[in-house]
């Protein structure tokens, strides 16, 4: 039926079926028998779309001859295949897509093999299937550098680039591969023989350049004997940039940062010291810097990018890329309760967004929601909320549901819940978010999914269900320190709610550690000054209480307070959450007139900024009202 008159939907059918038995024989580590049913789902998929296409001839007028066939066999064979480059039918659509993901199947399954046999010509077969997905992805496909699909190809040829970092073998044989325009597996029984516009064999097409190691210019190849020196894989910058955006997406922050420092070094004899790729790649380490934890590092290399943009006039400065610096700038200052200077950036990066693309752009619904974060942070509730729904609104118009940066935003809008008191509707935010995490993420510890974890526990923790949020915590802690490393603030962060879910369970002890090693990490981090230490500092002290250690317990509070103050004044609400806690020391001091004295100021705080049905105004009530019954007891 393939050659004569196919049912397509019934093909693409077989050709999925004969993919999921080669993922079943992958999981049962029989690579062979893989191989073979996914080259067969291959198969099936580029006859059929050669028939589809049969009737249109004109399209085929501009495309490759029709040369060479698949062949499902283990010797090579040479038969004609015809893989025409445009289509813009719904069934042809459906068998490129199909292709996409077997071409990717096969990489990542040649990837596996040379793991186990280490064959250099196997990795450079995997290179090739990676390439041919990222061609008609891009050109046949017309998807964008920020699909997913797209992202996870990019992330598929850097863990090629990795295996192949050092190997002079590997490097004759994908240059004998670039001169006779071939793409082959001795292994599999895949044969892609030689046509016209093969992609590999326009070096200079958008979708390829760079893809495949080329000569570098006089002067700077460098050498490639077989003394051990590094081999000249050359890829083109705007091919770094895209691979090292990829690799954030997937969380793996270290290699990204290679990809951008590759970048620095192709300009690192540049006469302009100030041109925008090394301005691009500095704002780029910054982003990875700060997902690493380092916040003062990250805002330098922003803070060198932005002088580097802005260096240039004219029509030579790109007020896109100042725009995004700006808004990379606010989310550090946010991360380092610098909220003044957050709100300047971000309100700037948005002014220049809205100019520049329209109000109805993902790049201006990013800073929205870094925005609407903000406006939680400063206690704005309704301007939180109203931010976040913008940003979700844009990208609801221009992106997938479960596209990963709407899956972020609807973070953020549980996060929000949780902090206004919506305790159910969080939870069930935060659940279906995870759930299409573990989905689209292509790692499963992605940080993003430890993250929601973290947001879920909290919002179980609020709403009682303290065994169901330690839970999530430990899961949480387990992907975040494993991803990020022990000494990065989100571990801390965890190890806080840890800390205060074991505290509503009066595990005290287990409290007391979790606090101290959340501090430890916070100082080494962030140093002992930082905001973050100060509010770790207080949650001992208040251990400290209740472990009757008040003397103790009111010091550590003490110097919390003094850095505080460097950052809010006394009448906001953090430091209302300070004398808070001071007021249940004295509780536990049996100083109930004093108690009762705290918990009526931080109540005259809260109320100036936050409404009355807010958590912390019920909590402060909940306390005078104890306060003062305890004492009418121990009277």
């Amino acid at each position: 039926s393939v050659d004569n008159d196919p049912n397509i939907v019934t093909i693409y059918f077989i050709a999925l079926t004969l993919s999921n038995l080669g993922q079943a024989h992958q999981s049962k580590h029989e690579h062979d028998t893989a191989m073979q049913y996914f080259t067969e789902s291959l198969r099936v998929c580029y006859l059929t779309y050669k028939c589809t296409l049969s009737c249109e001839k004109n399209l085929l007028a501009d495309t490759a001859p029709i040369s060479k066939e698949i062949s499902f066999s283990t010797k090579r064979q040479d038969k004609d295949l015809s893989v025409p480059f445009t289509s813009s039918s719904l069934y042809s659509s459906l068998l490129l897509s199909k292709i996409v993901a077997t071409l990717k199947q096969i990489g990542g399954l040649l990837l596996l093999m040379h793991d186990i046999g280490d064959d250099s010509r196997i990795i450079a077969d995997a290179l090739n299937y990676y390439a041919r997905a990222l061609y008609i992805q891009e050109n046949m496909l017309h998807l964008n550098d920020d699909d997913l699909q797209v992202a996870e190809t990019l992330a598929g040829i850097a863990e090629v680039y990795r295996e192949m970092d050092g190997d002079n073998e590997l490097l004759g044989k994908i240059e004998e591969i670039n001169a006779c325009n071939k793409i082959s597996s001795n292994s599999s029984g895949v044969c892609i023989g030689d046509y016209a516009d093969s992609p590999l064999s326009q070096s200079k097409r958008k979708a390829q350049n760079g893809l495949l190691p080329q000569d570098r210019p006089v002067g700077e190849r460098k050498n490639i004997g077989n003394d051990g020196n590094e081999p000249c894989f050359v890829f083109d910058v705007p091919t770094l940039f895209r691979i090292a955006n990829a690799l954030i997406i997937k969380g793996q922050y270290d290699s990204s940062i290679k990809f951008f420092s590759e970048v620095l070094n192709r300009h690192g004899n540049t006469v302009d010291g100030n041109h925008p790729d090394i301005a691009r790649s500095m704002d780029g380490i910054g982003v990875v810097t700060r997902f690493k934890g380092d916040y003062e590092v990250a805002l330098r290399y922003h803070q060198d990018a932005l002088r580097m943009f802005r260096a240039k006039t004219g029509k030579d400065c790109n007020q896109l890329d100042v725009a995004k610096c700006l808004s990379h700038i606010g989310e550090v200052c946010m991360l380092n309760y610098q909220y003044e200077s957050a709100a300047s950036h971000l309100g700037d990066a948005i002014a220049s967004q809205k100019f520049i693309r329209g109000l109805r752009d993902p790049l201006v619904a990013m800073t929205l929601r870094s925005q609407g974060v903000l406006y939680k942070l400063q206690y704005k509730y309704d301007a939180a909320l109203a931010s976040i729904q913008d940003a979700l609104s844009i990208q609801i118009n221009c992106l997938s549901n479960d596209h990963p940066e709407i899956l972020i935003t609807r973070f953020q809008q549980g996060q929000l819940l949780c902090t206004i008191g919506n305790f159910k509707k969080s939870i069930d935010i935060f659940c279906d978010v995870l759930g299409k995490q573990r989905k689209v993420l292509l790692v499963p510890d992605h940080p993003s999914i430890g993250h929601t974890l973290h947001g879920l526990g909290t919002a179980l923790a609020r709403k009682g269900d303290l065994i169901e949020a330690m839970k999530c915590y430990i899961e949480s802690y387990r992907i975040l320190a494993s991803t990020h490393g022990g000494a990065h603030p989100d571990v801390g962060h965890v190890l806080n709610s840890m800390g205060e879910c074991h505290m509503l369970r009066k595990n005290y002890d287990k409290a007391q550690v979790a606090f101290e090693e959340a501090l430890q990490l916070f100082v080494a981090a962030l140093g002992d000054d930082h905001v973050d230490a100060a509010f770790t500092t207080i949650r001992l002290g208040v251990v400290y209480a209740f472990k009757s250690r008040c003397d103790e317990a009111e010091k550590l509070l003490e110097d919390a307070r003094i850095n505080l103050r460097a950052t809010w004044r006394n009448d906001e609400p953090p430091m209302a959450d300070l004398i808070v806690q001071l007021g249940q020391i004295h509780m536990r001091k049996f100083e109930y007139d004093a108690a009762v004295e705290s918990f009526d100021e931080a109540l005259r705080i809260y109320r100036l900024v936050l409404k009355e049905d807010h958590p912390n105004i019920t909590r402060a009530i909940d306390f005078i009202k104890r306060a003062r019954h305890e004492e009418l007891l121990s009277v």
